[in-house]
């Protein structure tokens, strides 16, 4: 059995890596209990599905999955945007002329293993071995929402452990990284044996390969594309314009030093988003910040879905409470640390007292004291423990406690309570618990703690998540539950009104960022940017004009990682969701059925799971039922990612079934049905019923319409090559009412 696909199956490829580094595989599988899955940083929801997943596997005997085919699989190949990872071992050449064979063969598999490990470790596929090279791709087959900090990530914990491999030759093993980013086609399998490769097609493979050759011994070097999703997250340096080989314009690079020590994910993102709509709020949060200045305690429970502007808000209270004395706490999660122990608060202590890597114990103790000191606890045991937990030497500072391990977590957490309070003892303490849904299970023990403390204490603790955290602090009287909602259309409006910097845009314009952002704060933000950027706006004195056509809007690069991540955790049903895309925002039962691979109730579970993934609902139609992708940008991540081939293929069978078999149905419109055409390519039927459709509109005397559908109908038959088939379509000749061609401005007869 492949665990890989049965979690993805379920949901939940997320924990494939935990369930790897713990050494849990098929024979394990059915002996694992809750509390094994708390350990592992298994979420309580998540833990109630797998149980009841590995319930339903019942007597099943899970035996080993048999050895795929070599045969590539037709049309899984997709579009989408990736990372893509260069590797290459400096000096190996010279290497091997020192060493003998097999030594260099012991080199080159531990360098390998090396960076397989770590690659895997964040969620990259290493595509292919190329000697003293690796190519590695972040984003498929499975995306993340930062897949481009995870590559960046990888780089530099290959560098750094190509460097400790030992050899028989003289010197330190170095490697080199190139990292670039973009739209690729991917997943063709092509090759057989050691030679096999999941093929990418695209000039990013071709980036990251030059990239890695400017940069030094022991360096990285990334692309723009890359550097644009990377934030403020890691210290860069800037290396300039390159001239590149198979490029044709110059391109700038960057070197990647050292992750930024003390930034929180809202100030890498290098977010200035407006702050819109969100007044009661704010207040809200202002009235609890009071009651804790008073003494009275307070914790706030902040839910809402990925950039919906929970640390927005956050930053908005800051700016609220500017010039009031407190001290400010913020404890961070990570998606890359969800089974390291304590991960947050080692992480905020180490930055409350400026530890860095390779200073003396005795100056990190000495700050670590103080601190304690300062909080007004005393005994060598705090420091003892809380040394130990931020993994810094106490040799020759403090006795061993001889406690057991058990114990020790206790009194560690214990100090950890008690420094908390004492810090509340100075000043009001502002606290922050960023993206508890990444929480590890210690740390979730530990702010158990703090929230049965604050009641007595100064301090606010806002602990932030999204809706699939199981929050277990609610209910109690001291904590407050305030969930974000999207934007309605007003606000969104005022959001790009600020960002536009008060210059009205034109109202097509406006009216498609509001439709595909869905009032999401960071889908409008991010594709106002992108539409200013993409050069479809002339800006003049107090206002943008469109420069030419609006054309669709394309998915910003910013959110394109994030919208995949939500469709690949779909797993096997993501081809439900893909021609679903397909039919539209919004696509019925009936239809969807006739045209997909699976029917009956195999589809209704597919649907079903992807209802449960909650990125589509449902309602009830008379004799049907209709599904709503939740976000219209999901909708077209799904749609885009299809090869032009597929997607024209699903079109046209959705244009076909219809006329075939829906002709009394809503979606048999005409402009449906030639929309549908036209995406499949098929010009002669499309123009047919963008001209038929524009005749309906006429009669019903909705002329901005007739206007729309004669022109896509001119467009689609000037593509009709033959001349016979074409005239018959053309406005005005026979069988056309001649008011179509006096609908479309400056065409007075035809396509002529």
């Amino acid at each position: 059995m492949n665990l890989g696909k049965w979690l993805q199956s379920l949901g939940l490829v997320q924990y494939e890596a935990s369930f790897s580094e713990n050494g849990i595989d098929s024979e394990v599988l059915p002996d694992l209990t809750d509390a094994d899955l708390e350990k592992i940083g298994v979420l309580l929801g998540h833990r109630k599905r797998l149980l009841k997943a590995i319930e339903r596997l019942g007597a099943r005997q899970l035996e080993p999955e048999p050895i795929e085919p070599t045969t590539p699989h037709v049309d899984t190949a997709e579009r989408r945007q990736i990372t893509v990872m260069f590797c290459d071992l400096v000096g190996s050449t010279q290497m091997s002329t020192r060493l003998d064979p097999e030594e260099m063969r012991n080199v080159l598999r531990a360098y390998q293993e090396a960076c397989s490990v770590i690659i895997a470790r964040y969620g990259g596929f290493v595509a292919k071995f190329m000697g003293d090279g690796v190519l590695a791709y972040f984003g498929y087959p499975l995306a993340h929402e930062d897949d481009a900090e995870r590559s960046v990530r990888a780089a530099l914990e290959i560098v750094a452990a190509v460097a400790t491999i030992e050899t028989a030759a003289a010197g330190t093993l170095q490697a080199r990284v190139g990292i670039a980013t973009g739209l690729v086609v991917v997943g063709d399998v092509i090759g057989h044996g050691a030679s096999r490769e999941h093929a990418v097609v695209g000039d990013t493979p071709n980036l990251a390969a030059r990239l890695q050759g400017l940069a030094n011994a022991g360096r990285i070097v990334i692309a723009p594309s890359t550097r644009l999703l990377l934030g403020e997250v890691f210290e860069l340096k800037a290396l300039g314009v390159h001239v590149i080989k198979g490029f044709d314009a110059p391109i700038s690079a960057w070197e990647v030093l050292r992750e930024t020590e003390n930034v929180n994910r809202f100030e890498a993102s290098r977010s200035n988003a407006p702050l819109v709509g969100r007044d009661q709020e704010v207040a809200l949060l202002a009235d609890r910040w009071s009651d804790a200045c008073g003494g009275e305690g307070q914790v706030v429970l902040l839910t809402g879905e990925a950039g919906i502007g929970k640390s927005r808000l956050l930053e908005a209270l800051r700016e609220r409470i500017v010039g009031q004395p407190y001290g400010l706490v913020r404890y961070q999660c990570s998606p890359h640390h969800r089974n390291v122990s304590m991960y947050p608060v080692v992480r905020q202590i180490s930055s409350s007292l400026g530890l860095r890597s390779g200073e003396p114990p005795t100056a990190q103790i000495e700050r670590l004291e103080a601190l304690i000191a300062r909080s007004g606890l005393g005994g060598r045991g705090v420091a003892s423990y809380l040394a130990s937990l931020l993994s810094i030497s106490t040799e020759g500072h403090f006795q061993d406690l001889g406690v057991v391990p058990s114990e020790a977590k206790e009194q560690t957490i214990a100090a950890l309570i008690e420094l908390f309070a004492g810090l509340t003892r100075e000043a009001p303490v502002f606290a922050v618990l960023e993206d508890a849904h990444w929480i590890d299970p210690t740390s979730l023990d530990f702010f158990s703690g703090i929230v049965e403390r604050v009641p007595g204490l100064r301090a606010l603790l806002i602990v932030t998540s999204r809706p699939e955290f199981t929050n277990p602090w609610v209910g109690q009287g001291h904590v407050t539950g305030l969930a974000l909602n999207r934007f309605g259309r007003r606000h969104a409006a005022a959001m790009i009104d600020r960002i536009t910097g008060g210059k009205e845009i034109p109202a097509e314009v406006q009216s498609a960022i509001i439709s595909k952002t869905d009032g999401v704060p960071l889908f409008v933000e991010e594709l106002t940017k992108a539409v200013l950027e993409s050069g479809q706006l002339r800006e003049q004195s107090q206002c943008f004009v469109l420069a030419a056509p609006l054309t669709a809007l394309a998915i910003p690069s910013t959110l394109q990682d994030s919208l995949m991540a939500r469709l690949d955790r779909l797993g096997s049903i993501r081809e439900i969701a893909q021609i679903g895309a397909a039919i539209g925002r919004e696509f019925s039962y009936r239809l969807l059925e006739a045209i997909s691979p699976i029917t009956g109730t195999a589809l209704k579970e597919a649907l079903h799971k992807l209802v449960e993934s909650e990125l589509v609902f449902s309602r009830a139609a008379i004799g049907d039922t209709i599904y709503v992708f939740k976000h219209a940008l999901v909708q077209d991540a799904a749609h885009n990612s299809l090869l032009r081939s597929r997607r024209q293929r699903i079109h046209a069978d959705i244009a076909r079934s219809i006329v075939e078999r829906f002709a009394d149905s809503s979606e048999s419109a005409p402009a449906v049905i030639a929309h549908h055409y036209t995406e499949a390519g098929l010009s002669e039927p499309a123009a047919h019923y963008w001209l038929t459709a524009a005749e309906l509109a006429l009669s019903r005397s909705a002329l901005a319409e007739a206007t729309q559908h004669t022109g896509a109908g001119l467009t689609a038959a000037r593509q009709i090559e033959d001349e016979q088939v074409r005239r018959p379509l053309e406005p005005g000749s026979i069988g056309r009412p001649r008011q179509l061609a006096a609908a479309v401005p400056g065409n007075s007869c035809g396509v002529d």
